[in-house]
């Protein structure tokens, strides 16, 4: 399209133009402080300053007609070719207001070739709603009206020769057409300042879209932001498309995604000569109540075709309930007297039979075994003879306080699935697994790029003595602001720092990031600087600029899936930022949550909860390292704020800005871009402190000695790791333990002491000859490890790699 050209300059004007510099010199005299002053404001609200405006109410913006009435005015505007020196092949004016429905294709293709989505306006012909909220939005107030004389055409010269002094030449094209369009969809008389006001917002509004947008192709001007809209996986994809990227790539990104053949499993040679399916295991997830009996278990697989390791998941089916029944003596009827008939295993077979039809245990199968007992019950024998019984955790689990005539006791009737896999197949921490007689998934169950399934817990065994493959590492660190409405946390950008090669038994690499994404949207009462999208470009930053909220999760989504990182790193991860992204996906209605995690899942944990029990649901099969939790275990510090600890752990500074004054950086480009480095800087800056903390290969060692899992670590508690130490060495023995108690029944820290052990004599030492007890057994392994250690590091030759695993 032809610019407009300047009466003032172009003394070989045509008539029409003539005319129009002498309308306007005469209102020149009448509007030239108003129109400076409006240039001014406009140059002050440029530079970040707000603008204030009285604003009279008005009750209507469009003219009321009908069909009829309206069809001519179409026709009357598309006569009418009031765009000057377009020689007929530039703007054409088709007479329609900007909400028609045909107003434009719904596909345009902008200058790379690439489709773009268009939004269909359904038909109206008045919608005086629209030019209020786009003040509203825009936060611009309309001036009071003054009674001018002129016509909008008038306006329209004056407004773009005003405007191109601002914008340059090279979006002045662009400038032409918005205001074009603006000045033809207002059916109402009105004063220069305002008119300029539309523009201007229209400019800001749409500034995005310059070097995107094709303008030889039919444009809609955006008056309305609709509410967002629930979309599948193919619209979900199409709204991540859409987020304009300016962006240099950076090294060490895989430029191609691992191509996997799903028709079948990477097998190799076990120690047998079998094929087995090997993968290392890093995090474990249960779900007992919709799922009994299974187990998920997520890790790497090494893909020989691509040399490379890939996230894997393998679900473990059929772990059985185990319970062990402790015979009576003598029978005991219900009515409480003790019989003189001994009690055979038979006997109690029989009873718990007849037990099974009552509790709905369709099949079980039982067997005499001998175990040991060393805790507070006392009528329970060091040593006895048990019957076990096994049935399927699809059947309901028995009372832990249950009796029978032929039985005093019943153990392990709550013993978790993932609890009785990790002791009964020996498996303490990460590790090399084996599986044998692998069978492929019929549909899939996670987000990982390689699948499989075994029937049995006991086709899986531990390999021993294989290094830890690397992990793919990402840092995140989010900026929100709060709705002043809803009084919700809202996110406006992210930046994450990603390592695709990270190594949780060695030293961190250096740097501990080999590429970075950042993504950036914008409150719902802010609009981005016009120029944005070029000083990213100047500053060669790798940004995703969204739209909104919503598509800024979904490419975050996105993002999770296509990099699928091991770990995930932040500081607060679990007490703050976990929550508000999980919150702002579900209030957004995001589709793929749970890609956030590796589990395929429709609903979403019920958020809010007690030792963040929802984030850690919602993220299974990741592990996630929260520095705050980390650091409060591995230094003393006087808070363990990101700031507090960049101070101690980084010695450096760290800059922040207030959650209320971030909205304030939306006022111009550099600013922005400020807000963008921040929330870069503090990524990096949580990966540093995590680095610095040896925190994954001291999580990794600790996990590795108890025998928990190692996601569970990393949330901080030694209780748990207590637990699993002794569990795996009571296991080992032969010992029944004591079950947990439920929620309902008090806590206890340890086992409940009887009265008659409240004795204040030291006891007695045990005879030197007796065989070590379980617990001093275990103190002296560690004790022992120590010492090696200590002796490790003294050597002057170690290997760095070495010393920092021993020194962990």
């Amino acid at each position: 399209m032809a610019p407009v050209s300047n009466p003032e300059k172009d003394m070989d004007a045509p008539d029409g133009a003539c005319g129009l510099a002498k309308t306007r010199s005469r209102r020149e005299k009448r509007e030239k402080v108003g129109r400076k002053s409006a240039l001014e404001q406009l140059k002050k609200a440029k530079m970040g300053e707000k603008i204030k405006y009285e604003v009279k109410e008005f009750s209507s913006v469009y003219e009321e007609v009908d069909e009829d009435e309206y069809s001519k005015m179409v026709r009357e505007r598309q006569e009418d070719d009031w765009i000057i020196d377009d020689d007929g092949t530039g703007y054409v004016e088709d007479g329609r207001e900007i909400f028609d429905d045909d107003l434009d294709d719904d596909v345009v293709e902008d200058k790379r070739g690439k489709h773009k989505e268009k939004n269909v306006k359904k038909s109206v012909v008045a919608k005086p709603n629209s030019i209020k909220s786009l003040f509203m939005n825009s936060n611009v107030k309309r001036p009071a009206e003054k009674d001018v004389d002129l016509s909008k055409d008038d306006l329209l010269g004056d407004i773009l020769q005003d405007l191109h002094s601002e914008v340059g030449n090279s979006s002045f094209k662009h400038v032409t057409v918005v205001c074009s369009k603006a000045f033809s969809s207002i059916n109402h008389t009105c004063d220069y300042t305002y008119y300029s006001k539309i523009c201007n917002v229209l400019l800001l509004n749409d500034a995005m879209a310059f070097d995107e947008m094709d303008f030889d192709e039919p444009m809609e001007v955006g008056l309305e932001e609709e509410a967002p809209v629930v979309k599948d996986d193919a619209e979900s994809k199409h709204e991540v498309a859409a987020v304009t990227a300016v962006k240099v790539e950076a090294k060490g990104e895989p430029q191609d995604p691992v191509q996997v053949d799903s028709s079948q499993l990477p097998l190799v040679e076990g120690p047998d000569g079998e094929q087995v399916f090997r993968f290392y295991w890093l995090d474990a997830f249960e779900d007992p109540y919709n799922q009994p009996g299974v187990v998920y278990l997520f890790g790497k697989v090494w893909i020989e075709s691509a040399k490379s390791h890939v996230s894997c998941c393998v679900s473990i089916k059929n772990i059985e309930r185990t319970m062990y029944l402790l015979p009576r003596e003598y029978t005991n009827p219900r009515t409480g007297e003790v019989s003189n008939t001994p009690v055979g295993m038979m006997d109690v077979y029989q009873e718990f039979n007849e037990l099974s039809e009552k509790f709905k245990i369709m099949k079980f199968k039982s067997k005499k075994v001998e175990k040991n007992y060393a805790f507070e019950i006392p009528d329970v024998p060091t040593q006895c003879e048990y019957l076990e019984v096994r049935y399927s955790a699809e059947f309901p689990s028995l009372p832990s306080d249950l009796k029978g005539a032929t039985f005093s006791h019943i153990f392990g009737t709550n013993t978790s699935s993932l609890e009785h896999f990790l002791l009964s197949r020996k498996i303490k921490g990460p590790c090399w697994l084996d599986i044998k007689s692998p069978q492929l998934m019929n549909q899939p169950v996670s987000w990982c790029k390689v699948e499989a399934l075994s029937l049995r817990s006991d086709l899986i065994t531990v390999v021993k003595d294989l290094p830890p493959p690397p992990l793919t590492v990402m840092s995140i660190s989010l900026k929100t602001v709060q709705n002043p409405k809803t009084h919700q946390n809202e996110i406006v950008s992210l930046a994450a720092l990603i390592h695709y090669r990270f190594h949780m038994d060695k030293s961190p690499p250096q740097p501990p990031y080999q590429t970075h994404f950042c993504v950036i949207s914008r409150p719902a009462d802010c609009i981005f600087p016009y120029d944005f999208n070029e000083a990213v470009r100047k500053k060669n930053g790798k940004v995703e600029i969204a739209s909104t909220e919503r598509t800024l999760l979904g490419f975050f989504l996105a993002k999770m899936h296509k990099i699928d990182p091991d770990v995930l790193v932040g500081h607060d991860i679990f007490g703050f930022d976990l929550e508000v992204l999980l919150q702002r996906i579900n209030v957004c209605k995001v589709p793929h949550w749970s890609k956030i995690g590796r589990l395929r899942r429709s609903n979403m944990p019920k958020l809010g909860g007690r030792s963040a029990f929802a984030e850690k649901n919602a993220t299974c099969g990741r592990l996630v390292c929260d520095v705050e939790i980390s650091a409060k275990e591995l230094i003393r510090c006087k808070s363990y704020h990101l700031t507090e600890l960049t101070a101690q752990v980084l010695k450096t500074e760290r800059i922040t800005v207030p959650q209320e004054d971030i909205k304030n950086l939306y006022s111009d480009s550099p600013h922005l871009l400020y807000l963008l480095e921040l929330t870069w800087t503090d990524a990096k800056l949580i990966l540093l402190i995590m680095c610095e903390l040896n925190v994954l290969p001291l999580a990794l060692q600790i996990t590795s000695i108890a025998g928990n899992v190692m996601s569970r670590t990393l949330m901080g508690g030694r209780s748990e790791r207590n637990e699993f130490l002794l569990l795996h060495a009571f296991h080992e023995k032969d010992y029944i333990v004591p079950d947990k108690p439920s929620f309902k029944k008090a806590q206890l820290e340890t086992v409940k002491m009887q009265p008659n052990n409240t004795r204040k004599e030291i006891p007695e030492i045990p005879d030197p000859n007796l065989e070590m007890g379980i617990l001093p057994k275990e103190i002296r392994k560690l004790v022992e490890r120590r010492k090696q250690v200590k002796g490790l590091m003294k050597q002057q030759d170690i290997n760095p790699d070495l010393y920092l695993q021993v020194h962990t």
